[in-house]
């Protein structure tokens, strides 16, 4: 799987170096070219407010939502 830019996503499971809990949803800001796969992600919460952004691992997400760019 590999994500693209704007894409929406799920974190999967608790993930020591990212302060936010598994189920939260963001947004790839940032596709890494590594191996294995990272993306730069903001994460937000149900209002939308931002939690932060954290490189994270592709192991770690689910796409939930289609990237979009306006």
């Amino acid at each position: 799987m590999m994500l693209q830019e704007y894409a929406v996503v799920r974190l999967k499971r608790a993930v020591d170096s990212v302060p936010v809990q598994p189920g939260t949803t963001g947004a790839v800001l940032i596709v890494y070219d590594s191996d294995p796969a990272a993306y730069e992600v903001e994460f937000v919460d149900e209002t939308g407010e931002s939690l932060g952004t954290h490189t994270v691992l592709e192991a770690n997400l689910e796409q939930v939502g289609e990237a979009t760019q306006k």
